[in-house]
């Protein structure tokens, strides 16, 4: 109210999606977005909080914005892709994620990008995770997604060993313990299983 050209529009949107309020946080934007209508950031934080509120079409707008500011921006890549996965547009959201890619990749977006290749039937959906991992070995979120995806096929040993590792990285991992569990009770260690399970439950009982 005091400084309504300042940048506290943004701090105060991202403060209410982190405390899921998208639909405050998009007021705030679009008071933002009549001040500066042309504001990647802004529109791309718009678009965020509509897609978590699940308003597809409003979020559609917002990304139509985006491309006609910043076309080639990696971040507008991302938003596509967010969108087109909303939308099930599968192939078309793997296509936006690797373009992304293209000027630089993170945990974030090779989860990203290996989900809409499993979503998309694609050939080694896998092949992003594996990829970011050669590059950062510590990344615990994109080991229990590689490990969840040998859980999927049957490579039981190597998705166990993902989740001791990704353990080892984050010994707060509750969805490891939990997944970790599921495997050594079907290899009857009941004994490990329930441990782990115990662990999962006190870290997060929701799971």
């Amino acid at each position: 109210e005091l400084a309504p050209r300042a940048g506290y529009h943004l701090n105060l949107a991202r403060a209410l999606l982190l405390a899921r309020k998208p639909d405050e946080a998009m007021r705030v934007l679009d008071e933002a977005l009549k001040i500066s209508p042309r504001e990647p950031t802004t529109l791309a934080l718009a678009a965020l909080g509509a897609l978590q509120a699940g308003r597809l079409e409003k979020a559609a707008g917002y990304v139509e914005r985006l491309r006609t500011v910043a076309p080639e921006a990696a971040g507008t890549m991302r938003l596509e892709g967010d969108l087109a996965m909303a939308n099930k547009r599968y192939a078309d959201a793997l296509g936006y994620y690797d373009e992304a890619a293209v000027a630089g990749s993170d945990g974030a977006l090779a989860i990203a990008r290996y989900r809409a290749g499993m979503a998309a039937g694609a050939k080694q959906p896998q092949k992003p995770l594996e990829d970011w991992l050669r590059r950062s070995p510590d990344d615990s979120a994109v080991r229990v997604t590689l490990a969840e995806y040998d859980q999927q096929r049957g490579n039981e040993s190597a998705a166990l060993a993902g989740y001791e590792k990704a353990i080892s990285l984050k010994p707060d991992f509750a969805q490891a313990y939990t997944n970790r569990g599921v495997i050594l009770a079907k290899l009857n260690r009941l004994t490990e299983a329930l441990a782990s399970h115990d662990s999962a439950i006190a870290l997060a009982p929701e799971l």
